[in-house]
């Protein structure tokens, strides 16, 4: 049952394939026949079209003779009175010729006489130019004598005014010097009383790293350093030690100038400045305060702080 069922479909393929080529043949069978028709018309156009153009051929062939004859009589006519007029030449070159002998031997005449005059004529122009060339030099000369006299006449004024400016100019030169000398000493004198203060603020606030001890209780960690639990001079104190990064020349003298600001400080509401240590071993600056019995991060989580009336 399954193998006739197979072979009707086989059956059926075939013949629906067969059915499609037949019309495709047909279809390409057709096409054929209006591309022979379409082909013939225009083998007829285009054996009429040669026809036309050998009739054409022909008449512009009978013209082509006709304007060629009339050349050829055109030539012949042109060819005598050529003779005629090359007859009529010879003639006259000949005339010509002696004419031209005749006209040389004037003109050598003329181009003497000519060549005396232009010498002449240069050597008048030359001395015509020396007396102009003189003439201006001598009012040249005289205009430049006249100004020089003048500039000379002004630049003796110029030279007294400039003296007298430049007398009263240095005049005012040496007392601004002798002022800016004083100024300089008074700031210098300001300079040395700033110094002192500063040292003295410096041995202030400067302590022995083997006046502090530090513990094992960290009380806190920043960006500049960590915050030790220590005891000094038998109190005890919060030491803050800074990290390894404040070693450089840039971050040491920020150092100095907050250290000198906080010993400068006195207020309730401030963390007191006891000290700082700059001749640890480890290098590392520390700062020693007052030990807080809280801080700020345990207040603000027990909610302890409260809004300031003021």
């Amino acid at each position: 049952m399954a193998v006739h069922q197979q072979m009707h479909s086989d059956i059926t393929w075939y013949s629906t394939n067969f059915d499609h080529v037949t019309q495709r043949c047909k279809e390409l069978f057709d096409n054929l026949e209006e591309r022979r028709s379409s082909f013939r018309q225009k083998a007829s156009q285009l054996q009429e079209d040669y026809k036309q153009n050998i009739n054409k051929m022909k008449e512009m062939n009978e013209n082509l003779t006709s304007c060629l004859q009339s050349l050829q009589d055109l030539h012949d006519s042109l060819r005598k009175e050529h003779q005629e007029l090359q007859m009529s030449h010879d003639t006259l070159t000949a005339n010509h010729q002696k004419l031209l002998k005749s006209h040389d031997t004037i003109t050598v005449n003329h181009q003497r006489l000519r060549n005396s005059h232009t010498s002449l004529r240069k050597e008048h122009q030359e001395l015509q130019e020396s007396n102009t060339t003189l003439t201006i030099s001598h009012e040249e000369l005289q205009t430049s004598h006249d100004n020089l006299r003048i500039t000379h006449q002004q630049e003796v004024t110029r030279h007294q005014k400039s003296q007298e400016e430049n007398e009263n100019r240095l005049q005012e030169v040496n007392q601004r010097l002798v002022q800016a000398q004083i100024e300089l000493a008074a700031k210098q004198n300001e300079v040395t009383k700033l110094q002192n203060t500063l040292q003295k603020l410096e041995n202030n606030w400067k302590v022995s790293h083997t006046e502090v001890s530090l513990s094992k209780k960290e009380l806190g960690r920043g960006g500049w350093g960590v915050i030790w639990m220590g005891e000094f001079r038998g109190q005890r104190v919060a030491v803050k030690q800074m990290h390894e990064l404040i070693k450089s020349d840039e971050y040491m003298e920020l150092l100095h100038r907050e250290i000198n600001t906080m010993s400068q400080l006195r207020h309730p509401n401030l963390l007191q400045f006891i000290g700082a240590v700059l001749d640890h071993p480890s290098g590392n600056p520390m700062i020693i305060t007052e030990v807080m019995d809280t801080s700020l991060r345990s207040a603000y989580e027990r909610k302890e702080l409260t809004t300031d009336p003021g």
